[in-house]
């Protein structure tokens, strides 16, 4: 180990710069993967719909410039170049949903010297047309990347994918630390386990569940769709994925894994009291409010930021 976890405290690197080492480049593929909703068959096909999106980029609080923006399921629609404040504006046709699937989208990012990201994210329909979508998408350089793992102790392989979960509050539970410890883990052990990021959103291998910052990551994980879940080490908790790509089951959710990419991923999670009824989480996980952006950003970031 060259460099130690307080060193890398030190450097408040983002929890996504553990992810992906330097250098690392994919060409996106349509997923096929029936058995989850997911379609990346082009051109028409029941309950897709045509979505605009707007979008901002951005990497330690500066505009990324010139990221490429780019529709996973529709490879070829025309992708979107963010102007110099790091906007973008583009169109895509959402997966074919099914009951496991909502209607979402996947969007690809890459900019010279940042690493690659896969960012799904749920649909919300205005009547029979889809709503206009806003992201808000946080890179983070390559050296950065490589430094953080280092420090971790992860070791990451170019032909794997890797996973970035963020766990947070709802308007169901938001006076509950229902983020503090949940155990992510790979449903099929393809990948690394689990690593925990501490209070100040850095990871440490020390822990064996989540902080009050909510987030882990799972590394080097076979390409294709893979299946995750969220148990609670103590008790019980029931946790719904709002970025991400549809349930299979309780607390576990489909992951489409992109060789060189980081899916990013956000759950909404609550306690389920030892005796009583609990809340109700069913239906669309995307009308769910959260006080958290979703996005995994530096330490004592603001959700204003």
């Amino acid at each position: 180990m060259m460099t130690s976890y307080p060193a890398a405290r030190a450097t408040k690197l983002t929890l996504r710069s553990a992810l992906v080492v330097a250098g690392l480049g994919v060409v996106v593929a349509s997923s096929g993967c029936s058995d989850t909703g997911l379609s990346g068959v082009e051109g028409e096909a029941d309950g897709q719909v045509e979505v605009t999106i707007h979008g901002m980029v951005q990497a330690r609080g500066e505009a990324v410039a010139d990221a490429t923006v780019c529709s996973h399921f529709t490879p070829s629609a025309q992708c979107a170049t963010t102007d110099g404040e790091g906007r973008f504006s583009m169109t895509a046709r959402s997966a074919q949903p099914s009951e496991e699937s909502p209607r979402m989208v996947a969007l690809t990012f890459d900019a010279d010297g940042f690493a690659p990201i896969l960012y799904p994210q749920s649909v919300r329909m205005d009547g029979e047309q889809a709503a206009e979508m806003y992201v808000d998408v946080r890179m983070v350089s390559e050296l950065e990347v490589g430094l953080q793992a280092l420090a971790a102790g992860i070791d990451l392989r170019d032909d794997r994918a890797h996973l970035a979960v963020k766990v947070s509050s709802t308007t169901i539970a938001a006076s509950a630390r229902v983020w503090e410890g949940l155990h992510g883990y790979e449903t099929t052990p393809t990948g690394d386990p689990s690593t925990y990021t501490d209070e100040g959103g850095v990871l440490d291998p020390e822990r064996s569940s989540t902080s009050s910052d909510g987030g882990f990551v799972i590394t080097n994980m076979e390409p294709g769709m893979a299946e995750v879940g969220i148990t609670r080490r103590q008790g019980k908790a029931r946790c719904a994925m709002v970025q991400g790509f549809g349930s299979t089951g309780e607390n576990r959710f489909a992951m489409e894994m992109v060789p060189g990419r980081i899916t990013y991923a956000r759950a909404v999670c609550y306690d389920v009291p030892p005796k009583g009824p609990a809340a109700d989480l069913s239906g669309d996980p995307s009308d769910l409010t959260v006080y958290e952006r979703p996005t995994l950003g530096e330490p004592g970031m603001s959700s204003d930021s």
